[in-house]
Protein backbone atom coordinates (compact mmCIF):
# COMPACT_ATOMS: atom_id res chain seq x y z
CA UNK A 1 0.00 0.00 0.00
CA UNK A 2 1.48 3.32 -0.99
CA UNK A 3 1.80 6.28 1.35
CA UNK A 4 -1.08 8.28 -0.15
CA UNK A 5 -3.54 5.39 0.22
CA UNK A 6 -2.37 4.73 3.77
CA UNK A 7 -2.84 8.42 4.67
CA UNK A 8 -6.33 8.41 3.16
CA UNK A 9 -7.26 5.37 5.26
CA UNK A 10 -5.98 7.08 8.39
CA UNK A 11 -8.02 10.21 7.59
CA UNK A 12 -11.09 8.16 6.72
CA UNK A 13 -10.95 6.11 9.88
CA UNK A 14 -10.75 9.34 11.88
CA UNK A 15 -14.13 10.33 10.40
CA UNK A 16 -13.40 12.41 7.29
CA UNK A 17 -16.04 11.86 4.62
CA UNK A 18 -13.87 13.37 1.88
CA UNK A 19 -11.19 10.74 2.52
CA UNK A 20 -13.76 7.94 2.22
CA UNK A 21 -14.97 9.51 -1.04
CA UNK A 22 -11.45 9.69 -2.46
CA UNK A 23 -10.84 6.05 -1.47
CA UNK A 24 -14.15 5.07 -3.07
CA UNK A 25 -13.15 6.76 -6.32
CA UNK A 26 -9.77 5.03 -6.27
CA UNK A 27 -11.40 1.62 -5.78
CA UNK A 28 -14.02 2.40 -8.43
CA UNK A 29 -11.62 3.61 -11.13
CA UNK A 30 -8.38 1.85 -10.28
CA UNK A 31 -5.63 4.51 -10.10
CA UNK A 32 -3.69 4.21 -6.85
CA UNK A 33 -5.48 1.01 -5.82
CA UNK A 34 -6.72 -2.18 -7.41
CA UNK A 35 -10.33 -1.96 -8.63
CA UNK A 36 -12.72 -3.33 -6.06
CA UNK A 37 -16.38 -2.42 -6.47
CA UNK A 38 -17.39 -3.79 -3.07
CA UNK A 39 -14.86 -1.55 -1.28
CA UNK A 40 -15.78 1.37 -3.54
CA UNK A 41 -19.44 1.00 -2.58
CA UNK A 42 -18.62 0.75 1.14
CA UNK A 43 -16.34 3.80 1.05
CA UNK A 44 -18.80 5.94 -0.91
CA UNK A 45 -21.65 4.89 1.36
CA UNK A 46 -19.60 5.84 4.42
CA UNK A 47 -18.70 9.20 2.81
CA UNK A 48 -22.40 9.88 2.22
CA UNK A 49 -23.27 8.93 5.80
CA UNK A 50 -20.58 11.32 7.06
CA UNK A 51 -22.20 14.17 5.11
CA UNK A 52 -19.90 14.40 2.10
CA UNK A 53 -22.15 15.79 -0.68
CA UNK A 54 -20.01 14.53 -3.55
CA UNK A 55 -19.78 11.13 -1.87
CA UNK A 56 -23.58 11.05 -1.56
CA UNK A 57 -23.99 11.89 -5.22
CA UNK A 58 -21.36 9.36 -6.39
CA UNK A 59 -22.84 6.61 -4.23
CA UNK A 60 -26.35 7.09 -5.59
CA UNK A 61 -25.16 7.66 -9.16
CA UNK A 62 -23.31 4.35 -9.16
CA UNK A 63 -25.39 2.15 -6.87
CA UNK A 64 -29.01 3.35 -6.77
CA UNK A 65 -30.11 2.96 -10.35
CA UNK A 66 -33.90 3.19 -10.81
CA UNK A 67 -34.47 3.46 -7.05
CA UNK A 68 -36.12 6.51 -5.56
CA UNK A 69 -33.28 8.33 -3.84
CA UNK A 70 -35.03 11.66 -3.31
CA UNK A 71 -38.62 11.95 -2.08
CA UNK A 72 -41.09 13.75 -4.35
CA UNK A 73 -41.42 16.91 -2.22
CA UNK A 74 -37.65 17.36 -2.00
CA UNK A 75 -37.29 16.76 -5.74
CA UNK A 76 -39.90 19.44 -6.53
CA UNK A 77 -38.20 21.86 -4.13
CA UNK A 78 -34.83 21.23 -5.79
CA UNK A 79 -36.44 21.92 -9.19
CA UNK A 80 -37.73 25.24 -7.93
CA UNK A 81 -34.34 26.07 -6.40
CA UNK A 82 -32.64 25.16 -9.68
CA UNK A 83 -34.85 27.54 -11.67
CA UNK A 84 -34.35 30.32 -9.09
CA UNK A 85 -30.58 29.85 -8.79
CA UNK A 86 -28.56 32.81 -9.97
CA UNK A 87 -25.01 31.43 -10.14
CA UNK A 88 -23.66 28.59 -12.26
CA UNK A 89 -22.04 26.71 -9.39
CA UNK A 90 -25.32 26.34 -7.53
CA UNK A 91 -27.15 25.32 -10.72
CA UNK A 92 -24.49 22.73 -11.53
CA UNK A 93 -24.75 21.16 -8.07
CA UNK A 94 -28.54 21.04 -8.21
CA UNK A 95 -28.47 19.59 -11.73
CA UNK A 96 -26.36 16.68 -10.45
CA UNK A 97 -28.93 15.91 -7.75
CA UNK A 98 -31.84 16.28 -10.17
CA UNK A 99 -30.28 13.58 -12.34
CA UNK A 100 -30.81 11.17 -9.44
CA UNK A 101 -34.59 11.57 -9.76
CA UNK A 102 -36.77 8.74 -11.01
CA UNK A 103 -38.28 8.78 -14.49
CA UNK A 104 -41.67 9.52 -12.90
CA UNK A 105 -40.28 12.51 -10.97
CA UNK A 106 -38.67 13.89 -14.13
CA UNK A 107 -41.92 13.40 -16.10
CA UNK A 108 -43.92 15.19 -13.39
CA UNK A 109 -41.43 18.06 -13.36
CA UNK A 110 -41.82 18.60 -17.10
CA UNK A 111 -45.60 18.27 -16.91
CA UNK A 112 -46.07 20.95 -14.25
CA UNK A 113 -43.27 23.11 -15.64
CA UNK A 114 -40.97 23.38 -12.61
Amino acid sequence: MNRMVRNLWIQALSGRGEAYRRLGIMFLRGPGARRNHMLAKLCLEKAALLGDQKGYWLYHKNYSRKLQVIDDCSYEEMCRDYHRAKNRKEKKMLRCYLKLGTAEQKRREKKIGL
